[in-house]
């Protein structure tokens, strides 16, 4: 860690869930890359949230700046619904509400799978009139398996669905891709292991989705 406030922490690592810093520190930090990348964007985005605490930390930061403020968080790669935290979804959504200017919630650098349970959460539990949307990850091990040294999937994983390298192919992503679309997902998007193919394949259909709805 960097040797910065008090604790030495500062908010540096994807799936941090603890030592974190102060929540007065974490909203300096995001306030000073706020603050710097205000000239250059239309939206704020602060992802691969492990904890509420970065999240709200990050919401306050931006409160002041007059930008929509996109929120995203990276659960456990499982069905159960929370944080890498630990922290339940549902109750960490609901907490959101108090931050007027968040636009979209969405789940990102997590499996397929995990999305997929999680996502009537998000639909249900997000602040009224933010959009909700999900970029999962593509590897075979996920990154639970990853941080754990676990060597068994929390989720059930057909091999077929993977490359000889161990990445979900594009047509499979594609499915998933329709599944979040159909469940109410308003943003698809592809995170680790998540290539331009596999874009291409969603962004197809993303058109032929919009062409069929003009008709």
């Amino acid at each position: 860690p960097n040797p910065r406030g008090p604790n030495n922490h500062t908010v540096a690592c994807s799936y941090q869930s603890t030592d974190l810093p102060s929540h007065d520190q974490m909203v300096a930090e995001y306030q000073q890359i706020a603050n710097a990348l205000w000239p250059y964007v239309d939206v704020y985005l602060a992802e691969t949230l492990s904890t509420a605490a970065e999240a709200h930390a990050a919401l306050e930061a931006t409160a002041e700046l007059g930008k929509p403020m996109w929120v995203s968080f990276t659960l456990e790669d499982s069905t159960s619904c929370c944080l890498r935290s630990r922290e339940q979804l549902a109750a960490t959504l609901q907490q959101l509400h108090r931050h007027s200017h968040v636009a979209a919630v969405l789940l990102n650098c997590c499996a397929p799978g995990a999305v997929t349970a999680a996502l009537p959460v998000l639909k249900n539990q997000a602040p009224t009139g933010a959009k909700v949307g999900c970029y999962a990850n593509g590897f075979k091990t996920t990154t639970t398996q990853w941080l754990t040294g676990g060597r068994h999937s929390l989720l059930e994983v057909d091999p077929d669905e993977y490359d000889v390298n161990g990445i979900m192919t594009p047509q499979v992503y594609l499915k998933h891709a329709k599944a979040w679309h159909a469940a109410g997902a308003d943003i698809i998007g592809g995170c680790c292991a998540i290539g331009p193919t596999h874009m291409r394949l969603v962004a197809q259909y993303a058109e032929e989705e919009a062409r069929g709805r003009k008709q």
